[in-house]
């Protein structure tokens, strides 16, 4: 299952045009309704418990008008019908917005309207695609020209003017598609099958989606209210849209069925049955759950209905196996596959004619344009809709060709995959279990197996534990019932035992192996606040973290002995000796370098952690300190996490070094210590005298690091930690890493390196530093440099392999990068078709390797598996991540593979890699992902990205190369799958698409930073909870009669008021005022007349006018308030002995967050200050800083904000606040909106004026050529 958000607008043209209309591609636009006659489709169809709320039943038949009201407009899908209005069938709470167009958007509505009048053709004609193009480019010309001045430098200024001028400020959300797709194997069956097995087939489908969508009404069916949003609450049920499909847009068979569900939603009576908004955050969260329960309840429906038999074939490297129908021919699903890359390798063509044609790269409906003209290019015959029968023709005649070579035919292939799994007497309830005998490990120990035809959820929440801690340090229950699911499919266990089973094994996992960490206290919250199950609305549902007592107990020990400083010490005056050496040899440190040395050499600690970031000389550290410990008398090992991190660390330090995994293995088998390496480090006793340095410790798992750190230790050996925590970490259960380094800077041990070395231009590593600590002030390095590239997927694709095979032509080194497999597989087809394309020579014998691609003689390939025992002639032996030049490619599928030398005048070594190894761990090696290049460092990078990364990714993306380092953005869904719903019309928007990757924290964290919490955002969510309780519970006090008098009282002075999106949070404050003694009638004329304040009628939303008002009038906080600006308790809520206390609870845990917040930043060094903090005045009061942190945490400023009390808030009670701290400070800061700014005193309101002008007029508009049209 995929998932995809809609938007409102385009994403109801995505709906009609694409969804509804079963993908088709012929221009002509007829009714929904026409359509399904004409071509016998089955029309979309309403599902939902949520539709009672809308008079519509399950499987009512959804119109082409209804989708336009509900997706298009956030309307009432009937109210368009006679009756609607009499009915009370209209807006659905608020309607979407709608954003008035952009200048260049009107004018290029204008100069179209004009291309046809002038023509004597209506004004809204039809224009052909290319003829659009010209229009639109010139149209951005001399917009761009006028606002300029000058003409674009290049396509890429064009094409960033294009991007910010076109770009509507806000897209509201409409929905979500969600796209339920099974198999290959299941399609083709069903293709292929006669009517009886096909009709199977899609009810096994169709049962699977119903399945899956009633779990999520139950799992995902909330809406946020109160402040903040910070009240989670369940609604009636979810309104969904279904259609059924045939096949892909390339028409191979895929039966797939697109649920689009509403972003509307209905709350309970309690909250007043009103209509708001879907909280999507769950619907991500379940997203791979609801994958795996579609998956695992289709393959059981199958088993159940036809007997086939599912087994694990090989997936692509790094992914797991997919489970496809035995007996399906391979052969055949690679055909029915490979017409995609034709259509893709059409598409990019055409992209990169649009680019030299126009001068800039497609829109989003430009770029659809062109993959809908590569898919008719390529295709035998036009893909109009057809029916049923007219398909499965064609299908069958597809299959009997790719069939025929072996003798086989598509019937015969059916009746092996039907056939064989009815002989095997699969009845209801019968033949699922695990192999007999197979015990399961976690790191809690072993848990005894099962017999053959047994499922034991004991057993089977074992595999689900070992599984969840080898990948990740916590868990939550999305992931416990995602892997529970998996297990279940792979026992086989019958369909009506899923539930039941699934039940047990996540009570195992959770009660059983799991422990919960980051536990919230209950506060005793009153019944008013709580969800129906108990739990308190201040929650959001599923997010307890889990993790087990295995890693919990690793993580302590790992802390424990951080703390220890019995180890080893190094003398300073054979520091120095040392240093000066190194000097005299011409390999001085810089001053950073030298005292880390100094440090970690002479600490005592027996367990160290030094912080290098990319390209801060640390090898050079590392290499000096191990010759400080070995002239004193010790021994230096080394180890990493792989065995190219391994042999860089041994061949740059000039010490003995080994990956992680093989150390662990010599040191817990017998075996390993017979079979142990030469060139490891396990032929070295570990002794007092022992330092071992564990070089990318970040990417180390837990478990490992621990295993690894407690052997040396036993054996009174100093272990180092090297690494940097900004880059990527481990796959596996991870992030005690940057505990460690917390822990050390706490107590003055952490080393940290500051100087940049590996940068030709100091302005680049500067960037690269900012990069890391997620300022986006770091972006006008890169776009003023013209790093920064975008387009189209297959055109920046094409552009990042151009300029990488430039610069290597110019005989630099270079590492060309993509975030996904799917683009380094394609990077690496382009490099080996140029390479071959120059030989003029068809390519000799080939090989087929893991990834799909193919190889020969000349090309370069990677090996992904390590194994000793493939040793090449220089006395290496084949690693994971090694490239090497194919020699010879034999027919056997083997192939010899040479290495390129590491050592000047050496000879590069050799070695013939086995058919097997070649098949299943080589792939080309001319590209490579991000997460592959960790470590390197060469002259230039060219990585293209999808928008989607990490920070730690971009950081490492952009820190690999000494010269320059450059990104490619690639259009949002530009391919064969269409406009993206929740895209607009528009090009990439480089810097908002970056600041996004910037604010996207990746670093995993470790059970104990879990456990302990994020002190700033528990007390921005107990503040947030507060704000929400005093009004919930005044109402409450109030009772429903007294509110609904009042509800009705503000209905008659002001009609509609009831209605607007704020009124909760009027009444709310209404409410609060009138059980604190103030009459709301008295409230209400007070805050109409508000300071000669505008008259309601000319408010957008008088409920939020008003709320504003009556929030200036109140006095500030004087008695119990927890915060400043935060409202009092009223006394009468305290007579409540249930309220009194919770309420008195909640406010002691405001009072501790507040003070962790404050320590932490006041006791914060020079060194790990946020960017906020260094700007402040050197002679800062240290209570201020605390405050100022307090300030921010509540309100959630993120730390790159620079201003210390952050952008101007416009609540008054907050505002008065914020203009203390601004006075105490006495530095710019933005101008605030409220009546209390003219308070400031005069110089510093003209202070705030020029902050605040300069916050509108600098950072993203000045790389955009000028301000937005």
């Amino acid at each position: 299952m995929t998932m995809h958000k809609l938007a409102a607008g385009s994403g109801y043209t995505y709906l009609t045009k694409q969804v509804a209309a079963h993908d088709a591609t012929e221009k002509r636009h007829v009714g929904l309704a026409s359509y399904y006659e004409e071509k016998g489709e089955a029309p979309g169809r309403w599902l939902g418990i949520g539709l009672a709320g809308l008079d519509l039943a399950e499987g009512d038949v959804v119109t082409e008008e209804q989708m336009k009201l509900l997706f298009g407009q956030g309307r009432h899908p009937r109210s368009g019908e006679p009756e609607g209005a009499a009915r009370g069938w209209g807006a659905l709470g608020r309607a979407f917005p709608t954003f008035d167009a952009t200048s260049l958007r009107q004018v290029t509505a204008r100069a179209f309207s004009q291309h046809n009048t002038s023509r004597g053709l209506a004004w809204n004609a039809p224009i052909p695609a290319k003829e659009r193009a010209r229009v639109r480019t010139q149209v951005a010309r001399e917009a761009f020209e006028v606002r300029q001045g000058r003409a674009p430098a290049d396509e890429a200024e064009l094409t960033r003017f294009v991007a910010k001028a076109s770009r509507p400020a806000q897209v509201p959300v409409a929905g979500f598609d969600l796209t339920f797709s099974p198999v290959k194997s299941v399609s083709a069956l069903w293709a292929l099958a006669p009517p009886e097995v096909a009709a199977q087939v899609e009810a096994a489908h169709e049962d699977a989606v119903h399945a899956t969508l009633a779990m999520l009404e139950t799992e995902v069916a909330f809406t946020r209210v109160g402040k903040g949003g910070i009240r989670q609450v369940p609604v009636t049920g979810l309104v969904s849209a279904a259609f059924d499909h045939r096949d892909s847009r390339t028409g191979d068979p895929d039966l797939h069925t697109h649920v689009v569900v509403s972003n509307k939603v209905q709350s309970l009576q309690e909250e007043g049955g009103r209509w708001l908004t879907l909280d999507g955050r769950m619907l991500f969260k379940a997203k791979v759950m609801a994958s795996e329960h579609y998956n695992t309840h289709l393959e059981a429906g199958l088993v159940e209905r036809l007997g086939v038999r599912f087994v694990g074939r090989p997936g692509v490297e790094g992914r797991r196996p997919v489970r496809e129908i035995e007996g399906i021919d391979p052969a055949l699903l690679a055909t029915w596959s490979s017409r995609r890359q034709a259509i893709e390798a059409r598409r990019r063509e055409l992209a990169s004619t649009f680019l030299a044609d126009h001068g800039r790269t497609p829109t989003t409906i430009e770029s659809l344009a062109l993959a809908q003209q590569a898919n008719l290019e390529t295709r035998p015959g036009k893909h109009e809709p057809r029916s049923e029968a007219e398909q499965r023709a064609a299908w069958r005649e597809q299959a009997t060709t790719v069939l025929a070579p072996d003798g086989k035919s598509p019937q015969e292939m059916v009746v092996s995959a039907v056939g064989a799994g009815w002989g095997r007497n699969r009845g209801r309830g019968g033949g699922a279990g695990i192999a007999e005998g197979h015990g399961v490990g976690t790191l809690q120990g072993r848990v005894r197996g099962q017999r053959a035809g047994e499922v034991r959820p004991q057993v089977v929440a074992a595999r689900v534990v070992s599984v969840l801690e080898g990948s990740r340090a916590t868990w939550q229950i999305w992931h416990v019932r995602a892997e529970t699911l998996r297990q279940l499919r792979t026992a086989q266990v019958p369909l009506d035992k899923l539930e039941r089973y699934g039940a047990k094994v996540q009570r195992w996992v959770l009660e059983g192996f799991s422990v919960p960490v980051g536990v919230r206290p209950d506060l005793g919250e009153p019944e008013v606040l709580r969800r129906p199950d108990g739990q308190s609305a201040h929650t959001v549902h599923g997010s307890q973290a889990y993790t087990s007592k295995a890693i919990l107990a690793a993580e302590d020990e790992l802390l424990g002995l951080g703390l220890r400083r019995d180890g080893r010490r190094v003398e300073v005056d054979v520091v120095e000796t040392v240093l000066a050496t190194q000097g005299a040899d011409g390999l001085s440190l810089d001053r950073s370098q030298a005292a880390m040395v100094h440090n970690l050499a002479a600490s005592g600690c027996r367990l160290q952690v030094a912080l290098a970031p990319a390209g801060a000389g640390k090898t050079a550290a590392l290499r000096v300190l191990a010759r400080a410990w070995e002239s004193s008398g010790g021994q230096v090992l080394g180890l990493a996490p792989t065995a190219v991190a391994a042999e860089e660390l041994g061949r740059a330090t000039g010490i003995p070094a080994d990956t992680l995994a093989k150390h662990l293995h010599q040191t817990t088998t017998t075996a390993g210590h017979a079979a142990s390496d030469k060139a490891g480090i396990g032929t070295h006793r570990v002794g007092p005298g022992t330092l071992v340095l564990i070089d990318e410790a970040g990417m180390a798992g837990t478990r490992d690091l621990a295993d690894a750190v407690r052997h040396v230790l036993d054996a009174g050996g100093s272990v180092r930690l090297v690494g940097d925590d900004q880059q990527l970490s481990a796959v596996a259960a991870g992030g005690v890493f940057r505990d460690l380094a917390d822990q050390g800077y706490a107590h003055g041990t952490t080393a940290t390196l500051t100087e940049l070395h590996r940068f030709t231009d100091p302005a680049e590593g500067g960037a690269t530093l900012a990069i890391r600590d997620g300022d986006p002030a770091a972006l006008d390095h890169y776009l003023d440099h013209g790093r920064v590239h975008t387009g189209d997927a297959g055109d920046v694709a094409e552009a990042a392999y151009g300029a990488w095979r430039a610069d290597r032509q110019a005989g630099l080194s270079s590492l060309l990068l993509a975030a996904t497999r799917d683009t380094v597989r394609e990077l690496n087809q382009r490099a080996r078709q140029d390479r071959l394309d120059t030989t003029g020579q068809p390519p000799p014998r080939e090989v087929s390797l893991s990834d799909g691609t193919r190889a020969s003689a000349g090309d370069t390939v990677v090996t992904r598996r390590n194994d000793r025992t493939l040793r090449a002639g220089d006395g290496s032996w084949a690693k994971n991540g090694d490239r090497w030049r194919v020699l010879a490619v034999h027919p056997d599928g083997s192939a010899t593979v040479e290495r390129r030398a590491h050592k000047p005048r050496s000879k590069p070594g050799h070695v013939t890699l086995p058919a097997e190894y070649v098949a299943e761990h080589v792939r080309l090696g001319y590209a490579s992902t991000i997460h592959g290049a960790q470590g390197a460092t060469v002259d230039t990078t060219h990585t293209v990205l999808t928008g989607t990364e990490s920070r730690q990714a971009l950081y490492v993306a952009l820190s690999r190369g000494r010269q320059t380092n450059h990104l490619y953005l690639a259009t949002p869904i530009a391919s064969l799958d269409g406009v993206g719903p929740e895209v607009e019309d528009t090009a990439v928007e480089p810097r908002q698409v970056l600041t996004d990757i910037l604010a996207r924290d990746g670093r995993a964290l470790s059970a104990t930073t879990v456990e302990r919490g994020d002190a700033a955002q528990l007390l921005r969510q107990a503040v947030l909870a507060y704000q929400d309780a005093l009004p919930v519970l005044a109402q409450e006090h109030l009772g429903r009669e007294r509110m609904a008098q009042l509800d009705d009282a503000l209905e008659h002075r002001v009609p509609g008021i009831t209605g607007q999106p704020a009124y909760p949070h009027l009444r709310g404050q209404l409410a609060l005022q009138w059980v604190d003694g103030t009459p709301p009638q008295s409230v209400f004329e007070q805050a109409t007349w508000y300071r000669g304040t505008q008259s309601l009628s000319e408010a957008n939303d008088p409920a939020a006018a008003l709320t504003w008002r009556i929030a200036g009038t109140t006095p500030p906080s004087h008695r119990d308030a927890p915060l400043p600006w935060l409202a009092d308790v009223p006394h009468v809520l305290r007579q409540d002995s249930e309220t009194s206390d919770y309420l008195d609870r909640l406010t002691q845990r405001i009072d501790d967050l507040k003070q962790r917040v404050s320590d932490e930043a006041r006791q914060s060094g020079a060194s790990d200050r946020v960017p906020w903090q260094r700007t402040l005045p050197p002679d800062v009061d240290d209570q201020l800083i605390g405050d100022l942190a307090v300030w921010r945490a509540a309100h959630d400023i993120p730390p790159t904000e620079p201003s210390p009390a952050g952008p101007p808030i416009k609540e008054p009670q907050a505002a008065r606040h914020q203009s203390r701290l601004i006075r105490q400070l006495a530095v710019p800061s933005p101008v605030s909106s409220t009546p209390t700014a003219d308070t400031a005193p005069d110089r510093l309101r003209a202070s705030q004026r020029q902050a605040e002008r300069q916050r509108l007029l600098g950072g993203a508009t000045r790389h955009l050529s000028g301000p937005s049209l």
